[in-house]
């Protein structure tokens, strides 16, 4: 047999009916709030990914820089020239003194005391 419908039961629910479209209406309300939040929330992200792209180009860039002035120095050798770059991007107050070294035969000078103190 079929269970017949109370009125309670109607009335439960209509209810709960109502308690979802009363939801779904703070839903609406609170939506606009909540994407403008999140479109800050992404902002910040973008934003923060550009930055990395950024500083990952440059460091790029200093790598290259960096092989073409070791290459460009008389004597050096290929093979050096690869080890010295390695060792510079892993020893980064190296890699500012032979930056500032005043020319190539000062350059020279810091690129061979760094192979030989790492042979």
């Amino acid at each position: 047999m079929k269970k017949e419908k109370t009125p309670k039961t109607n009335e439960k629910k209509r209810a709960t009916r109502f308690e979802n479209l009363s939801s779904i209406d703070n839903m609406a309300v609170g939506f606009p709030g909540y994407m403008k939040d999140m479109n800050n929330h992404l902002a910040t992200i973008a934003s923060a990914m550009s930055t990395t792209q950024e500083r990952e180009q440059e460091i790029v860039e200093q790598k290259r820089r960096l092989l073409s002035e070791i290459g460009g120095l008389p004597g050096i050798t290929q093979a050096e020239v690869i080890r010295a770059a390695s060792l510079f991007s892993s020893n980064p107050s190296q890699m500012e003194i032979f930056y500032s070294s005043p020319n190539d035969e000062w350059k020279k000078e810091v690129v061979l005391d760094l192979l030989s103190r790492n042979a």
